[in-house]
C-alpha cells in the first residue's frame, strides 16, 4: 500500500513537471539564442518570466496538494488505504514544489549557457541525499524515527530544499549568466512577453494534455 500510495501521489508532481519541462523548453530556446549574441541581459529578463510562470504553476499544485489531496488522488484510485497514505505523502513533499520550479528555471538557463556540469553535479548530490536521508527516515536507522512513508516525503523535501540553495549559491558564486540581480529579472516589458508566451504555451498545454 505504502508503494502504491507514493506512485499515486506523484502523479501530482509528474503532471506539474510536465509543465516545468514545456516552460523550460521556451527558455532554453531564447536562452540559447541570445547566449549565442552575448545577450547576457535579455538572457536575465528570461530567466524573471521562467520563474514567474513556473513558480505560479508550482503554486497551484500546491494548493491542490495541501487542500484536497483525496479529492485529487480519488482520480486515479478507489482504495481508500492508499488514498489515505498518499494524502499525508502528497501533503508534506508538497511543500517542495516551488522549489522544484525555481531549480528547473535555473538549470534550464544554465544548461543553455554552456554551464551543463553545474547542474549535474548538484542534481546528483541530490538525489545522493535524499536516497540516504530517505533510508534513515523509512526504517529508522542510527537512532533516526521510523516514519515510514512519511519519513521519504521529508526526504525528498530536504533533498529538493538543498538541491535548490546549492544551484543557486554555486550560479551566484561563478558569476553565470543565470546570476541576475532582481531588476535585471524583470522581463515584462517590450514584446519579450508576447513571443515567450507564444513559444511556450502550445509546448506546455501539450505535454499537460
Amino acid at each position: 500500500s505504502s508503494v502504491a500510495a507514493v506512485g499515486l501521489a506523484n502523479q501530482a508532481f509528474f503532471l506539474l513537471i510536465l509543465i516545468l519541462f514545456g516552460i523550460s523548453t521556451g527558455s532554453a530556446i531564447f536562452t540559447a539564442q541570445y547566449w549565442g549574441q552575448k545577450d547576457v541581459a535579455s538572457i536575465r529578463r528570461v530567466l524573471g518570466i521562467c520563474l514567474t510562470l513556473a513558480t505560479g504553476a508550482a503554486a497551484v499544485f500546491t494548493l491542490i496538494a495541501q487542500s484536497f489531496p483525496a479529492q485529487f488522488l480519488g482520480v486515479y484510485s478507489k482504495d481508500a488505504e492508499v488514498i489515505r497514505l498518499g494524502s499525508n505523502y502528497l501533503r508534506i513533499v508538497s511543500a517542495s514544489y516551488i522549489v522544484t520550479a525555481v531549480t528547473n528555471s535555473f538549470a534550464s538557463i544554465l544548461r543553455s549557457t554552456e554551464e551543463v556540469r553545474l547542474p549535474m553535479f548538484v542534481s546528483a548530490a541530490s538525489i545522493l541525499l535524499k536516497t540516504s536521508l530517505g533510508y534513515l527516515l523509512i526504517f529508522g536507522r542510527l537512532g533516526f524515527p521510523e516514519m515510514g512513508i512519511e519519513g521519504g516525503a521529508v526526504s525528498t523535501v530536504v533533498a529538493r530544499f538543498f538541491e535548490c540553495a546549492a544551484l543557486i549559491a554555486m550560479a551566484y558564486r561563478r558569476k553565470t549568466a543565470a546570476a541576475a540581480s532582481l531588476n535585471e529579472l524583470n522581463g515584462f516589458k517590450g514584446g519579450l512577453l508576447r513571443r515567450y508566451l507564444r513559444t511556450v504555451l502550445p509546448v506546455a498545454f501539450n505535454e499537460f494534455m
